[in-house]
């Protein structure tokens, strides 16, 4: 009788952790619905068809793959910007002593790379910055890349969207992402 109660509060616990992954895994709620009560209602049979059918193995290895891939290039990549500021740092030391928190900021905080022929302008808000953001635009010669977390189909937002699409009949490449 123990034993048969063992493997009854066993089961439940295995249950359990399986109807977590269903909901924390499976996207559409249609299919995580019918996977919680087939799990549920069809004792063992409803898990096994679950750990086979309903977890896509063949996605998950693939995004491992591309996982460790991307690793490699962007350990690659911190390595190749690591050794252009050896570089860079030593030529340009006059100009980073006068701009050193901006240049530690961009370093050591954002791991850019510090490149020449640059300039740095502070805007602090939308006033300042639209204008110069619309200019900048205007004189853009091959590309714009711009992206926004929301966008507003207000006069400035349309103002821009009319511009980039000047720049694109210019031939200028545009690209514009926004998540509203």
């Amino acid at each position: 009788m123990n034993w048969l109660l063992i493997l009854l509060v066993l089961y439940i616990l295995f249950l359990l952790v399986v109807c977590i992954r269903i909901i924390y895994e499976t996207h559409n709620s249609n299919k995580t619905l019918a996977y919680l009560l087939f799990c549920i209602f069809i004792p063992v049979i409803g898990i096994g068809f679950y750990l086979m059918v309903g977890i896509n193995y063949w996605r998950k290895r693939k995004y491992s793959k591309k996982s460790a891939q991307d690793l490699a290039i962007l350990q690659q990549l911190k390595a190749g910007i690591a050794g252009y500021n050896d570089v860079i740092v030593p030529r340009n030391a006059d100009v980073l002593q006068q701009n050193k928190e901006l240049a530690a900021m961009l370093v050591h905080d954002l791991g850019s790379p510090l490149t020449k022929n640059n300039q740095v302008k502070i805007l602090v808000n939308g006033e300042q910055k639209f204008p110069e953001m619309m200019d900048a635009i205007r004189q853009a010669k091959h590309h714009v890349h711009i992206e926004y977390y929301i966008y507003e189909y207000d006069s400035t937002g349309t103002a821009l969207v009319d511009l980039l699409i000047l720049k694109a009949k210019e031939g200028v490449e545009v690209r514009f992402i926004y998540d509203d």
